[in-house]
């Protein structure tokens, strides 16, 4: 399955899957307009890749997939409206796609907080071959009870500067751990960039999750073929553990698979992420 493909074959032999069990959309041309048709009742599919940090516990390869709703059913932009039927059309179709990837012996998922109709265009499910290791109940039930939905979305908007996303956070608190070390007198090990995680692949019981990629100084950075000198093997383990170890001193949870197969990238990924801060 998956884990036998490359990620871009891995995604075209899911689409054609996902097409054959009716969750399709095809483009075509009538008197020189061009539309775009879709599976009536069912929506359709794009699945994507995912990268390893937000893989299943022990899985053998894993994709997303987003899931989107019957024309009948789509939110009219302009009126701010969604039809009537639109959340049972959720339900039974997004059941009806579970069903099917499960029937292609994958394990599947709608993971991260509720993605419903009257905020989302589209649905987003994690899916992943498993192996000997992943647990049978994957993700763990109620993973994400009580985590309200992302933002933005159609009811609650964009966030503003008074109101800073999850991966603005982590890049002010990494940001004034680099200036304390800089007055110190002291260098960092690479440097990074934040951002918000894509809520799909947020860690279950995350309450709010953040992207950190790491960079490497030039001399260290992977040759053409993907290869690490034993000398730049030692500065990324230093660097991602220095990193990891400033994200817990804060009070986040963090992950990197930077050493796996899937992951030879001119940096690393550290996924961040913390559970429900408490009431004061």
């Amino acid at each position: 399955m998956i884990a036998d493909l490359s990620m871009r074959e891995a995604i075209r032999w899911l689409g054609k899957e996902l097409e054959g069990a009716g969750f399709r959309a095809w483009d075509a041309t009538e008197d020189g307009v061009h539309y775009r048709r879709v599976t009536e009742g069912a929506g359709w599919c794009s699945p994507a890749g995912c990268w390893p940090e937000s893989w299943p516990p022990g899985a053998l390869g894993c994709l997303r997939v987003f899931w989107h709703p019957d024309p009948a059913y789509q939110r009219d932009y302009r009126n701010k409206t969604i039809p009537a039927g639109a959340a049972e059309h959720w339900q039974a179709s997004t059941e009806a796609l579970l069903a099917a990837l499960h029937g292609l012996g994958l394990g599947a998922a709608l993971t991260g907080p509720p993605r419903t109709p009257d905020r989302h265009s589209s649905a987003d499910l994690l899916v992943w071959e498993p192996g000997p290791e992943t647990p049978s109940e994957w993700p763990p039930p109620g993973a994400w009870e009580g985590v309200p939905p992302t933002r933005p979305n159609f009811v609650d908007g964009w966030r503003g500067w008074k109101d800073p996303g999850p991966g603005d956070e982590v890049g002010r608190v990494l940001r004034g751990l680099t200036r304390r070390r800089e007055a110190e007198g002291r260098t960092e090990t690479g440097r990074v960039s934040v951002g918000d995680h894509d809520s799909v692949l947020w860690p279950p019981g995350a309450h709010a999750c953040a992207r950190v990629l790491w960079h490497p100084d030039k001399e260290y950075a992977r040759a053409v073929d993907g290869s690490l000198t034993a000398a730049a093997f030692e500065y990324w383990c230093e660097g991602t553990r220095q990193l990891q170890d400033d994200l817990t001193t804060f009070g986040y949870q963090s992950r990197t698979a930077w050493t796996h197969p899937a992951a030879v990238r001119d940096f690393a990924v550290v996924v961040a992420w913390r559970g429900e801060r408490p009431s004061s």
